[in-house]
Protein backbone atom coordinates (compact mmCIF):
# COMPACT_ATOMS: atom_id res chain seq x y z
CA UNK A 1 0.00 0.00 0.00
CA UNK A 2 1.01 3.58 -0.37
CA UNK A 3 -0.44 6.98 0.91
CA UNK A 4 -0.39 10.10 -0.53
CA UNK A 5 -0.32 13.21 1.77
CA UNK A 6 0.33 16.84 2.20
CA UNK A 7 3.55 17.98 3.07
CA UNK A 8 2.25 20.70 5.32
CA UNK A 9 -0.09 19.43 7.71
CA UNK A 10 -0.51 15.46 7.30
CA UNK A 11 -3.55 15.71 5.79
CA UNK A 12 -4.35 12.45 3.78
CA UNK A 13 -5.01 12.40 0.28
CA UNK A 14 -5.53 9.08 -1.21
CA UNK A 15 -4.47 5.40 0.17
CA UNK A 16 -3.22 3.35 -3.07
CA UNK A 17 -3.05 -0.10 -3.99
CA UNK A 18 0.20 0.25 -6.37
CA UNK A 19 2.72 3.06 -7.91
CA UNK A 20 3.31 2.61 -11.50
CA UNK A 21 6.63 4.67 -12.59
CA UNK A 22 7.90 4.67 -8.95
CA UNK A 23 11.03 3.12 -9.86
CA UNK A 24 13.56 4.01 -13.13
CA UNK A 25 17.09 4.39 -14.16
CA UNK A 26 17.93 8.13 -13.19
CA UNK A 27 18.77 10.97 -15.84
CA UNK A 28 22.41 9.98 -17.01
CA UNK A 29 25.24 12.64 -18.55
CA UNK A 30 26.93 11.26 -21.22
CA UNK A 31 30.76 13.05 -21.15
CA UNK A 32 33.83 12.81 -23.30
CA UNK A 33 37.51 12.51 -22.16
CA UNK A 34 40.19 13.38 -24.55
CA UNK A 35 43.72 12.39 -24.04
CA UNK A 36 43.01 10.68 -21.03
CA UNK A 37 46.15 8.58 -19.71
CA UNK A 38 44.21 6.08 -17.42
CA UNK A 39 45.54 4.46 -14.25
CA UNK A 40 43.54 1.83 -11.50
CA UNK A 41 40.29 0.33 -12.64
CA UNK A 42 39.79 2.42 -15.80
CA UNK A 43 43.68 1.59 -16.76
CA UNK A 44 42.48 -2.35 -15.78
CA UNK A 45 38.94 -1.79 -17.90
CA UNK A 46 41.09 -0.66 -21.17
CA UNK A 47 43.99 -2.61 -20.83
CA UNK A 48 41.46 -5.75 -21.32
CA UNK A 49 41.43 -4.45 -25.10
CA UNK A 50 38.11 -5.99 -25.67
CA UNK A 51 35.31 -4.77 -28.14
CA UNK A 52 33.14 -3.04 -27.23
CA UNK A 53 34.76 -1.61 -23.94
CA UNK A 54 31.36 -1.08 -21.55
CA UNK A 55 31.17 -1.53 -18.00
CA UNK A 56 30.32 0.22 -14.55
CA UNK A 57 33.32 1.52 -12.51
CA UNK A 58 32.83 3.32 -9.14
CA UNK A 59 31.79 6.64 -8.31
CA UNK A 60 34.31 8.88 -9.46
CA UNK A 61 35.30 12.72 -8.42
CA UNK A 62 36.42 14.90 -11.24
CA UNK A 63 38.76 17.49 -10.31
CA UNK A 64 38.94 20.28 -13.04
CA UNK A 65 42.95 21.64 -13.26
CA UNK A 66 42.74 24.02 -15.70
CA UNK A 67 43.59 24.90 -19.08
CA UNK A 68 47.07 26.10 -17.96
CA UNK A 69 47.89 22.86 -16.03
CA UNK A 70 50.82 20.78 -16.78
CA UNK A 71 48.48 16.99 -17.09
CA UNK A 72 51.56 14.88 -15.53
CA UNK A 73 52.65 17.21 -12.86
CA UNK A 74 49.69 18.50 -11.59
CA UNK A 75 47.92 17.14 -8.52
CA UNK A 76 44.29 17.44 -7.44
CA UNK A 77 45.08 18.77 -4.61
CA UNK A 78 46.71 21.88 -5.76
CA UNK A 79 43.25 23.74 -6.04
CA UNK A 80 41.15 23.87 -2.57
CA UNK A 81 37.04 24.31 -2.10
CA UNK A 82 37.26 27.94 -3.23
CA UNK A 83 38.74 27.13 -6.67
CA UNK A 84 36.92 28.74 -9.05
CA UNK A 85 36.79 25.18 -11.01
CA UNK A 86 35.57 22.73 -7.68
CA UNK A 87 35.75 19.02 -7.73
CA UNK A 88 32.19 17.19 -9.06
CA UNK A 89 30.82 13.59 -7.68
CA UNK A 90 29.83 11.85 -10.68
CA UNK A 91 27.71 8.57 -9.65
CA UNK A 92 27.19 5.24 -11.17
CA UNK A 93 29.84 5.77 -13.59
CA UNK A 94 29.68 3.55 -16.87
CA UNK A 95 32.74 3.59 -19.32
CA UNK A 96 30.41 3.12 -22.66
CA UNK A 97 32.84 3.48 -25.23
CA UNK A 98 37.02 4.21 -25.75
CA UNK A 99 39.58 4.06 -28.65
CA UNK A 100 43.29 5.56 -28.71
CA UNK A 101 43.77 9.25 -29.27
CA UNK A 102 44.62 9.86 -33.00
CA UNK A 103 46.93 12.09 -32.13
CA UNK A 104 49.15 10.05 -29.26
CA UNK A 105 48.23 6.26 -29.60
CA UNK A 106 49.58 6.20 -26.09
CA UNK A 107 46.44 7.91 -24.73
CA UNK A 108 42.78 7.14 -24.86
CA UNK A 109 39.61 8.95 -25.77
CA UNK A 110 36.73 7.57 -23.53
CA UNK A 111 32.99 7.71 -22.86
CA UNK A 112 31.69 8.21 -19.94
CA UNK A 113 28.30 8.45 -18.68
CA UNK A 114 26.68 9.02 -14.79
CA UNK A 115 24.49 10.50 -12.35
CA UNK A 116 26.25 14.33 -11.90
CA UNK A 117 26.23 15.38 -7.85
CA UNK A 118 23.76 18.15 -6.98
CA UNK A 119 25.99 20.29 -7.39
CA UNK A 120 26.47 19.53 -10.90
CA UNK A 121 29.86 19.74 -13.32
CA UNK A 122 31.00 24.02 -13.66
CA UNK A 123 29.69 25.63 -16.76
CA UNK A 124 32.14 27.72 -17.34
CA UNK A 125 35.32 25.13 -18.33
CA UNK A 126 37.23 26.52 -21.06
CA UNK A 127 38.51 25.22 -23.93
CA UNK A 128 41.28 22.08 -23.40
CA UNK A 129 40.38 21.72 -19.30
CA UNK A 130 42.64 19.31 -17.79
CA UNK A 131 41.21 16.59 -15.41
CA UNK A 132 41.92 14.48 -12.29
CA UNK A 133 39.57 11.18 -11.76
CA UNK A 134 39.25 9.79 -9.20
CA UNK A 135 37.53 7.63 -6.58
CA UNK A 136 37.44 7.33 -2.75
CA UNK A 137 40.15 4.57 -3.08
CA UNK A 138 42.87 6.15 -5.71
CA UNK A 139 43.22 7.80 -9.23
CA UNK A 140 41.34 6.13 -12.66
CA UNK A 141 43.03 8.67 -14.66
CA UNK A 142 43.88 12.27 -16.38
CA UNK A 143 42.52 13.83 -19.44
CA UNK A 144 43.71 16.87 -21.59
CA UNK A 145 40.52 17.73 -22.71
CA UNK A 146 36.98 17.47 -21.10
CA UNK A 147 35.37 20.57 -23.06
CA UNK A 148 33.21 18.22 -25.18
CA UNK A 149 30.28 17.75 -22.46
CA UNK A 150 26.87 16.18 -23.72
CA UNK A 151 24.19 17.47 -21.82
CA UNK A 152 20.79 15.53 -21.22
CA UNK A 153 18.23 16.62 -23.72
CA UNK A 154 15.74 19.10 -22.78
CA UNK A 155 13.14 17.56 -24.53
CA UNK A 156 12.96 14.32 -23.14
CA UNK A 157 9.51 13.40 -21.77
CA UNK A 158 8.96 13.32 -17.86
CA UNK A 159 8.95 10.61 -16.06
CA UNK A 160 5.56 8.67 -15.27
CA UNK A 161 4.07 9.03 -11.89
CA UNK A 162 0.72 6.82 -11.98
CA UNK A 163 -1.16 5.60 -8.04
CA UNK A 164 -3.38 3.02 -9.27
CA UNK A 165 -5.98 1.71 -7.02
CA UNK A 166 -6.83 5.35 -5.30
CA UNK A 167 -9.06 5.63 -2.92
CA UNK A 168 -9.46 9.27 -2.41
CA UNK A 169 -9.88 11.59 0.96
CA UNK A 170 -12.21 14.36 1.11
CA UNK A 171 -9.00 16.84 -0.02
CA UNK A 172 -8.64 15.10 -3.07
CA UNK A 173 -12.29 14.48 -3.97
CA UNK A 174 -12.70 18.26 -3.65
CA UNK A 175 -9.74 19.08 -5.92
CA UNK A 176 -11.45 16.59 -8.64
CA UNK A 177 -14.80 17.73 -8.25
CA UNK A 178 -13.84 20.75 -9.06
CA UNK A 179 -11.58 20.01 -11.96
CA UNK A 180 -9.84 23.35 -12.50
CA UNK A 181 -6.18 23.62 -13.05
CA UNK A 182 -5.55 25.60 -9.55
CA UNK A 183 -7.61 22.98 -7.70
CA UNK A 184 -5.15 19.76 -9.43
CA UNK A 185 -2.21 21.37 -7.82
CA UNK A 186 -1.97 20.19 -4.17
CA UNK A 187 1.58 21.82 -4.23
CA UNK A 188 3.77 19.68 -1.68
CA UNK A 189 2.95 16.30 -0.95
CA UNK A 190 4.64 13.15 0.42
CA UNK A 191 3.79 9.97 -0.81
CA UNK A 192 4.88 7.13 2.13
CA UNK A 193 5.61 3.84 0.83
CA UNK A 194 3.89 1.45 3.45
CA UNK A 195 4.96 -2.00 4.40
CA UNK A 196 2.66 -4.90 4.86
CA UNK A 197 2.25 -3.54 8.64
CA UNK A 198 0.92 -0.41 7.78
CA UNK A 199 4.11 1.09 8.97
CA UNK A 200 5.99 3.51 7.07
CA UNK A 201 9.13 2.68 4.87
CA UNK A 202 10.29 5.35 2.87
CA UNK A 203 8.96 8.98 2.25
CA UNK A 204 9.01 10.49 -1.94
CA UNK A 205 8.84 14.55 -1.58
CA UNK A 206 7.28 16.18 -4.64
CA UNK A 207 5.12 19.00 -6.04
CA UNK A 208 1.48 16.99 -6.33
CA UNK A 209 -0.31 17.92 -9.53
CA UNK A 210 -2.91 15.66 -10.74
CA UNK A 211 -2.78 15.57 -14.66
CA UNK A 212 -5.15 12.99 -15.19
CA UNK A 213 -7.87 10.38 -13.60
CA UNK A 214 -9.76 7.40 -14.21
CA UNK A 215 -11.85 4.48 -13.36
CA UNK A 216 -9.37 1.81 -11.57
CA UNK A 217 -9.88 -1.61 -12.56
CA UNK A 218 -8.77 -2.39 -8.96
CA UNK A 219 -12.15 -2.26 -7.40
CA UNK A 220 -15.53 -0.03 -8.06
CA UNK A 221 -14.84 3.93 -6.36
CA UNK A 222 -10.87 3.67 -7.19
CA UNK A 223 -9.13 5.74 -9.23
CA UNK A 224 -5.78 5.65 -10.95
CA UNK A 225 -4.34 9.18 -11.10
CA UNK A 226 -1.54 10.24 -13.31
CA UNK A 227 1.06 12.98 -11.71
CA UNK A 228 3.06 15.54 -13.42
CA UNK A 229 6.19 13.73 -13.70
CA UNK A 230 8.05 16.71 -14.13
CA UNK A 231 8.02 16.90 -10.59
CA UNK A 232 9.07 13.94 -9.63
CA UNK A 233 12.09 12.41 -8.78
CA UNK A 234 12.00 8.15 -9.13
CA UNK A 235 13.77 6.28 -6.81
CA UNK A 236 16.55 4.47 -8.86
CA UNK A 237 16.23 1.07 -10.05
CA UNK A 238 18.81 -0.41 -7.95
CA UNK A 239 17.36 0.70 -5.13
CA UNK A 240 14.19 -1.72 -5.35
CA UNK A 241 15.37 -4.92 -4.13
CA UNK A 242 16.66 -3.60 -0.85
CA UNK A 243 13.51 -1.67 -0.53
CA UNK A 244 10.63 -4.12 -1.55
CA UNK A 245 12.40 -6.12 0.93
CA UNK A 246 11.67 -3.62 3.99
CA UNK A 247 8.37 -3.45 2.66
CA UNK A 248 8.14 -7.40 3.37
CA UNK A 249 9.20 -6.88 6.94
CA UNK A 250 11.52 -4.54 8.22
CA UNK A 251 14.85 -6.28 9.60
CA UNK A 252 14.48 -8.53 12.37
CA UNK A 253 17.98 -9.85 12.53
CA UNK A 254 21.33 -8.08 12.17
CA UNK A 255 23.51 -8.15 8.97
CA UNK A 256 20.69 -8.79 6.51
CA UNK A 257 22.37 -5.19 4.37
CA UNK A 258 25.87 -7.54 4.11
CA UNK A 259 24.93 -9.01 1.34
CA UNK A 260 24.51 -6.32 -0.91
CA UNK A 261 27.16 -4.30 -2.66
CA UNK A 262 28.02 -0.64 -1.68
CA UNK A 263 25.29 1.50 -3.37
CA UNK A 264 22.60 -0.96 -2.05
CA UNK A 265 23.96 -0.87 1.50
CA UNK A 266 23.77 3.17 1.31
CA UNK A 267 19.99 2.91 0.02
CA UNK A 268 19.73 0.66 3.29
CA UNK A 269 21.11 3.01 5.22
CA UNK A 270 19.12 5.80 4.14
CA UNK A 271 15.97 3.46 4.60
CA UNK A 272 17.24 3.22 8.66
CA UNK A 273 18.33 6.94 9.05
CA UNK A 274 14.31 7.73 7.88
CA UNK A 275 13.25 5.40 10.01
CA UNK A 276 15.07 6.56 12.92
CA UNK A 277 13.97 9.85 12.40
CA UNK A 278 10.19 8.86 12.41
CA UNK A 279 10.19 6.81 15.66
CA UNK A 280 12.82 9.25 17.29
CA UNK A 281 10.10 12.37 16.66
CA UNK A 282 7.08 9.62 17.59
CA UNK A 283 8.95 9.17 20.72
CA UNK A 284 9.51 12.08 21.44
CA UNK A 285 6.35 13.88 21.13
CA UNK A 286 4.43 10.63 23.18
CA UNK A 287 7.44 11.54 26.26
CA UNK A 288 6.64 14.99 25.64
CA UNK A 289 10.51 15.85 25.04
CA UNK A 290 12.62 16.33 21.79
CA UNK A 291 15.08 13.45 22.65
CA UNK A 292 13.66 9.65 23.34
CA UNK A 293 15.80 7.94 26.54
CA UNK A 294 18.87 6.06 25.69
CA UNK A 295 20.14 2.74 27.65
CA UNK A 296 21.99 3.50 30.46
CA UNK A 297 25.70 4.83 30.61
CA UNK A 298 28.41 2.35 30.71
CA UNK A 299 27.10 -0.64 28.93
CA UNK A 300 28.92 -2.95 26.77
CA UNK A 301 28.33 -3.20 23.03
CA UNK A 302 29.23 -5.01 20.28
CA UNK A 303 30.28 -4.22 16.63
CA UNK A 304 30.31 -7.35 14.49
CA UNK A 305 33.60 -6.15 11.49
CA UNK A 306 33.17 -8.95 9.38
CA UNK A 307 31.46 -6.82 7.06
CA UNK A 308 32.37 -2.94 6.91
CA UNK A 309 34.24 -2.68 4.04
CA UNK A 310 32.94 0.56 2.84
CA UNK A 311 31.46 3.59 4.91
CA UNK A 312 27.63 2.02 4.54
CA UNK A 313 28.35 -0.87 6.02
CA UNK A 314 30.47 0.70 8.72
CA UNK A 315 27.53 3.04 9.66
CA UNK A 316 25.55 0.14 9.06
CA UNK A 317 27.12 -2.62 11.38
CA UNK A 318 28.00 0.72 14.41
CA UNK A 319 23.69 0.83 14.44
CA UNK A 320 23.10 -2.48 14.74
CA UNK A 321 25.70 -2.58 17.68
CA UNK A 322 23.79 0.05 19.38
CA UNK A 323 20.32 -0.36 18.58
CA UNK A 324 20.10 -3.55 17.35
CA UNK A 325 18.46 -5.19 13.86
CA UNK A 326 17.96 -1.99 11.30
CA UNK A 327 19.45 0.51 13.89
CA UNK A 328 20.63 3.71 13.55
CA UNK A 329 23.93 5.53 15.22
CA UNK A 330 24.60 7.68 12.46
CA UNK A 331 25.33 7.36 8.47
CA UNK A 332 28.11 10.29 8.66
CA UNK A 333 30.97 11.44 10.99
CA UNK A 334 28.63 14.55 11.72
CA UNK A 335 25.82 12.48 12.16
CA UNK A 336 28.14 10.24 14.50
CA UNK A 337 28.89 12.87 16.74
CA UNK A 338 25.51 14.01 17.14
CA UNK A 339 24.62 10.36 18.53
CA UNK A 340 27.79 9.95 20.80
CA UNK A 341 25.92 13.58 22.30
CA UNK A 342 22.69 10.98 23.38
CA UNK A 343 19.43 10.93 22.39
CA UNK A 344 20.12 8.34 19.82
CA UNK A 345 20.18 5.05 21.55
CA UNK A 346 23.36 4.75 24.19
CA UNK A 347 24.78 7.60 26.56
CA UNK A 348 28.26 8.01 27.02
CA UNK A 349 30.47 7.04 28.62
CA UNK A 350 30.68 3.23 27.43
CA UNK A 351 32.40 0.94 25.75
CA UNK A 352 32.04 -0.61 22.12
CA UNK A 353 34.19 -3.63 21.40
CA UNK A 354 35.11 -3.98 17.92
CA UNK A 355 35.27 -7.50 16.91
CA UNK A 356 36.91 -7.93 13.07
CA UNK A 357 38.13 -4.35 13.30
CA UNK A 358 41.07 -5.03 10.63
CA UNK A 359 38.47 -5.36 7.76
CA UNK A 360 37.44 -1.80 8.38
CA UNK A 361 41.35 -0.31 9.14
CA UNK A 362 42.58 -2.42 5.55
CA UNK A 363 39.05 -1.72 3.69
CA UNK A 364 39.11 2.75 4.92
CA UNK A 365 42.99 2.91 6.32
CA UNK A 366 43.47 4.83 2.93
CA UNK A 367 40.96 6.73 1.16
CA UNK A 368 40.59 9.53 -1.08
CA UNK A 369 38.96 12.83 -0.13
CA UNK A 370 36.99 14.96 -2.99
CA UNK A 371 40.08 16.62 -3.58
CA UNK A 372 42.39 13.80 -3.78
CA UNK A 373 44.08 14.19 -0.44
CA UNK A 374 44.63 11.16 1.36
CA UNK A 375 43.66 10.26 4.71
CA UNK A 376 42.20 7.21 7.06
CA UNK A 377 38.57 7.05 7.29
CA UNK A 378 39.00 4.40 9.90
CA UNK A 379 41.11 6.44 12.37
CA UNK A 380 38.95 9.35 11.98
CA UNK A 381 36.00 7.35 12.93
CA UNK A 382 37.46 5.58 16.26
CA UNK A 383 38.70 9.69 16.84
CA UNK A 384 35.17 10.24 16.83
CA UNK A 385 33.90 7.81 19.29
CA UNK A 386 36.78 8.40 22.16
CA UNK A 387 36.33 12.17 21.62
CA UNK A 388 32.39 11.16 22.38
CA UNK A 389 33.97 9.06 25.56
CA UNK A 390 33.14 5.64 23.60
CA UNK A 391 36.21 3.23 24.94
CA UNK A 392 36.71 1.49 21.67
CA UNK A 393 38.55 -2.09 21.78
CA UNK A 394 39.93 -2.99 19.07
CA UNK A 395 39.65 -7.05 18.38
Amino acid sequence: MFALVRDEDDAGLALCAEVSGLYAEPLRTAYQLLGCVPSGPLKELLDKGSAPISARLDDLWIRPLGASADLNAAQPSDLGEDSEHPAWLLSGVMVTGARRHPADPTCWDVSLQGVDGHLGPPRDLGPQTAVVLHTDRGECGRGADFSDVLLPDDAEPAPSLTLLGCAPGPVLKAALASGTRRSLRLGPVVLEVLGRDGAVVAECRLQGEVRDWRPSAHGPGLLDLDLDGRFWDPVPLYAREVWERWRTSPPTEPGLWSAYDRRERGVWLDLVCSRAARTRQAEGSRAGRTRPADQPAGRVYELDGRHATDEPGLYCALGEAINGPGGYFGSSTGGLDDCLRGGFGARAPATLIWRGHQIARESLGRVLAWDGQPFSYFEMILDILRDGRMDVVLE
